[in-house]
């Protein structure tokens, strides 16, 4: 079994994400870019046990050649209820995959950089609790549909986190890959990952029990 990790990195590959993210995963790990390589159109879906899809300097609104394909990767794990987590880019993708509205953070669309502390509701995979996530983005979710529903929220912004009402879809705006240099007290937020892992070989165990 294994674990996909879709980069859909604009200029700097994220290959020091990948390899923190595979010491974290019980499978092993698959990584595709699909700017730099056409290999996310010859994905095998026969041993998929949970997706990635990480951040980028990219906005969805850029509709980029393999954006099509990605969001046919979206629709196999929604279907197959794949476990499946977006990051940044990935959080906007899906939405926008689900129906939802986008927008921009700031009105004269330039980047916010930064941290938010964000509220995290209890759901399937996570504790309620607050912490400070990195942020790196312009594109926001503006509008949610019927299809997804809020996990988390900060005070400027009502959409931090999601979760598709029906399968095993869910979504960060920030970067849990990153810290803040700046604050020596501030630690990465792996434990996001780490528990998603966790969380989609206990899915695919439960599945397997079921098919006994």
């Amino acid at each position: 079994m294994k674990l996909v990790i879709i980069d859909p990195a604009k200029h700097r590959i994220e290959t020091a994400v990948f390899n923190k993210i595979s010491a974290l995963s019980k499978y092993k790990c698959e990584y595709h870019v699909p700017q730099f390589s056409d290999s996310i159109f010859h994905i095998d879906h026969s041993d998929i046990s949970a997706m990635i899809i990480l951040g980028s300097d990219f906005d969805v609104s850029d509709y980029l050649p393999w954006q099509d394909k990605l969001i046919e990767e979206i629709m196999w794990c929604h279907q197959n209820n794949t476990p499946l987590l977006g990051i940044c880019y990935g959080h906007q993708l899906i939405a926008h995959t689900f129906g939802c509205q986008l927008g921009y953070y700031f009105k004269d669309q330039k980047k916010f950089k930064g941290s938010r502390s964000i509220q995290l509701f209890s759901n399937e995979i996570w504790k309620k609790q607050e912490f400070d996530m990195q942020y790196s983005h312009r594109q926001i979710v503006s509008t949610l549909s019927s299809q997804m529903k809020a996990i988390g929220v900060s005070s400027t912004h009502q959409f931090e986190a999601l979760k598709h009402k029906s399968s095993e879809v869910f979504t960060f705006q920030g970067h849990p890959e990153q810290s803040l240099s700046n604050n020596i007290s501030y630690k990465d937020n792996y434990w996001i990952f780490s528990q998603f892992i966790d969380y989609a070989c206990n899915t695919q165990l439960r599945n397997q029990d079921q098919e006994l």
